[in-house]
């Protein structure tokens, strides 16, 4: 799907913005584009929960909202960190302990009022201690629309790395058309799945 006409059009709407309006510089790390915004130097960023201490630190006069909807309809980037255990682990009986603790009530409400991420648990959603951090709420408004980047896709860390970056870079920097780079990508892409 990474070359079918909508695909082309959405990356070369998206780098027009940076190439011809100057929106942003182009190709811009995570941390390059919080610091942009949390210097005053951008109005605006898609970013997550983790940037909202800095911003607030920095006193910034911020909010949230939900990504601009698209013909497609709303949505975000979904993450997740797993915690997993191998059934011959040494320590099975105390990892057990730790992951009943990690995803218990007391410890994801401690997580989302210091961190602002919202909660994964789905008994949650209502629990009036939330409101202590704003941003929890403020962004648990996207997870109904929460989708994975490259989800269940094999060598998903090499196809982002070695095929979709590269190619969204070359875009963003006017090196290559977006029908042309997203076509190689995924002629390459095709060899990796």
């Amino acid at each position: 799907m990474i070359d079918n006409p909508k695909s082309i059009a959405a990356v070369s709407q998206w780098a027009n913005l940076m190439i011809k309006d100057r929106i942003s510089p182009p190709a811009l790390s995570g941390a390059d584009a919080d610091k942009l915004f949390q210097t005053g130097k951008a109005a605006m960023e898609m970013t997550g929960p983790w940037a909202t201490s800095g911003f607030t630190q920095a006193k910034i006069n911020y909010d949230v909202a939900m990504v601009p909807k698209g013909a497609g309809g709303p949505v975000t980037a979904g993450n997740a960190d797993v915690l997993v255990l191998s059934k011959s682990s040494s320590n099975l009986a105390q990892a057990k302990v730790f992951m009943t603790w990690w995803n218990s009530k007391s410890a994801e409400e401690y997580l989302a009022i210091h961190s602002g991420h919202p909660p994964v648990r789905t008994d949650m959603g209502n629990d009036p201690k939330l409101s202590a951090n704003p941003w929890v709420h403020k962004f648990s408004v996207g997870t109904p629309f929460a989708r994975f980047y490259l989800g269940n896709i094999k060598n998903y860390q090499q196809i982002d790395t070695d095929v979709i970056t590269p190619a969204l870079q070359s875009i963003e920097f006017g090196k290559q058309s977006a029908k042309t780079a997203l076509s190689a990508a995924a002629t390459k892409m095709a060899k990796l799945l």
